[in-house]
């Protein structure tokens, strides 16, 4: 990587005001340019689904001591912070909870329930899983050939963008990000993940890097891999 590049990441990310601006820039939407493309479609993101409330505990058997806010869970349910009880398979979600037998169901940004590998959209909405990516609060598939990995800056990602590869369901590929490769000490910065569902909106969730999580969040490249 060249090094006057890494330097201005470096200084850009010296503040937590930097950080965020540049967090939050990408994060919002990638270029409206892109919807332009011949070989990108556009759909409406799908609204989420209310998270389930958690069950008051019952009275616990006799014998058994309170377990559960003041009650017991009944069989095949589980405490959840000693608030109420939830299905033993579950997703923590707001005040409530997604049940992950159901259609394995997934917590998206707090806000609701949506199939595991979705993607925040638009707010209380979301990408399914697989190639669609939000992009200016429309789920567009984005083809998973930008960039090639180790290109570095001023290549196919443009001047202040680094290529990853990356899982979008099925599909394996490499889109551009607004964050360089490697990452160094920007790792700290990251949020760690387990699926895109982790993410903020306009951010993919990223497991080949040289964090030393398993996988972290990176927002899409503003640029969207335009040199």
């Amino acid at each position: 990587m060249d090094g006057s590049h890494f330097d201005s990441w470096a200084r850009a990310w010296a503040t937590g005001t930097s950080r965020r601006r540049l967090l939050g820039a990408a994060a919002g939407s990638v270029v409206a340019g892109a919807l332009g493309r011949t070989d990108v479609r556009a759909a409406s993101p799908k609204p989420l689904k209310r998270p389930k409330p958690l069950k008051r505990p019952r009275s616990c058997p006799a014998g058994e001591p309170p377990s559960c806010a003041g009650g017991c869970c009944a069989a095949g349910t589980v405490c959840v912070e000693d608030r109420g009880c939830a299905s033993e398979f579950h997703d923590p979600c707001g005040s409530g909870y997604c049940p992950e037998d159901d259609a394995t169901q997934a917590c998206i940004a707090d806000e609701g329930c949506a199939p595991v590998g979705s993607k925040v959209c638009a707010g209380n909405r979301y990408c399914p899983p697989g190639l669609d990516v939000c992009v200016a609060g429309s789920c567009v598939a984005i083809p998973l050939d930008q960039c090639i990995v180790g290109d570095g800056f001023g290549a196919s990602c443009g001047a202040t963008c680094g290529c990853f590869d990356v899982a979008l369901g099925d599909a394996f590929g490499a889109l551009c990000f607004d964050v360089p490769n490697p990452l160094g000490s920007l790792c700290a910065e990251l949020r760690f993940c387990f699926d895109h569902n982790d993410c903020a909106e306009g951010s993919l969730c990223v497991s080949r890097t040289d964090c030393s999580a398993d996988a972290v969040c990176l927002p899409l490249c503003p640029s969207y891999g335009a040199a």
